[in-house]
């Protein structure tokens, strides 16, 4: 059936001024202009993204972290902080053949070679460390030990006050050993940029 809309094309439609700002209009269009929304939305995108592409699990704990610096970054920091603690203490750090460096070494190495056989068991090649570790002991009254991406590990000697026993050192130096191992110095500058 055919319609005829002629009778259409033929009316004209008058309205006053009145009228037609009475006429309904149709309800705005809600929201932001796309100037606005899109590029927060690429924005927010982008973050989304770069969180889940930097995202890392512990092999051993299966906890989610965020590293976006890779080793070798890390191992440049800690080599120019390594050389720049040198000349800091240059006058304080013991010789090679003191007692308590070469106590330092001694177990400080059993500890690297365990770390090292630990890795290579559970299958973490990637955590191993695959440069040397280096140890330095700074005479200080201050008890402390502290490592530095790159394997740099210091012993203040007022921590001899404290540790009883190569036993106990072991566990410091272990405990120091751990933090580059997992990455810490990675996590926490990461997490500084969130």
């Amino acid at each position: 059936r055919r319609h005829n809309y002629q009778h259409l094309k033929q009316q004209t439609i008058t309205m006053s001024h009145q009228q037609f700002r009475n006429v309904p209009r149709p309800p705005p269009r809600g929201g932001l202009p796309a100037y606005v929304w899109a590029p927060a939305a690429a924005i927010t995108g982008g973050v989304i993204l770069g969180y889940y592409a930097y995202l890392d699990e512990v092999p051993l704990t299966k906890r989610k972290r965020w590293i976006a610096t890779s080793p070798q970054w890390e191992q440049n920091i800690g080599d120019q902080q390594y050389q720049a603690l040198l000349k800091e203490y240059k006058g304080q750090i013991l010789p090679k053949n003191h007692r308590a460096s070469q106590t330092v070494l001694r177990v400080g190495s059993r500890i690297a070679g365990v770390t090292q056989d630990f890795c290579k068991q559970h299958n973490l090649h990637h955590m191993a460390p695959d440069k040397a570790f280096t140890y330095t002991v700074v005479r200080s009254d201050q008890a402390n030990a502290f490592v530095l991406p790159g394997n740099h590990i210091f012993v203040l000697t007022g921590l001899f006050r404290f540790v009883r026993d190569e036993d106990d050192l072991a566990a410091v130096l272990g405990h120091e050993m751990a933090h580059n191992v997992a990455r810490h110095v990675g996590e926490r500058v990461s997490s500084g940029i969130v």
